[in-house]
């Protein structure tokens, strides 16, 4: 029995790697996100504290001085919140764009792999009848003798 062979078996484990190497990018920036998300939510519990303690300050007697550097503080935390949601809006468009790379590296091996998969089946039903036929032919041979 013959063995079969794919010819673009190559091409087939290539884009196998291809996209197995997408989806480690996709899943990096997966990874990248969550720590934005959890830097915007550190920037904001600290913008909550600070409030809180500038809200208290101007309840007691505190200096003019103590509370201007509270209002610094969270004029701050205002601009690393920005800064934060601007990251994380573009990690979320990178993991849009990966999203659409690692989907047409699913089709592409789909392809190849639907293709070599007609190509076994076309080779499976030739071997069966190669088979039959040889059958066949022993079988006739068989009532020659």
């Amino acid at each position: 029995m013959k063995k079969f062979q794919f010819p673009l078996e190559k091409l087939l484990n290539y884009k196998n790697q291809i996209l197995e190497s997408e989806m480690q990018v996709l899943s990096e920036l997966n990874l990248e996100h969550q720590m934005a998300l959890d830097k915007l939510n550190t920037i904001q519990k600290n913008y909550e504290r600070c409030k809180n303690k500038l809200n208290s300050k101007l309840n007691t007697t505190s200096t003019p001085s103590e509370c201007q550097l509270y209002m610094y503080y969270i004029v701050d935390l205002n601009e690393q919140t920005k800064a934060a949601q601007q990251e994380i809006e573009r990690i979320s468009m990178k993991i849009v764009e990966q999203i659409n790379v690692v989907k047409q590296m699913k089709m592409e091996v789909k392809t190849i792999d639907n293709l070599r998969e007609n190509r076994l089946d076309d080779f499976k039903k030739a071997e069966s009848k190669r088979e039959e036929a040889d059958m066949d032919e022993f079988v006739a041979a068989a009532k020659y003798y």
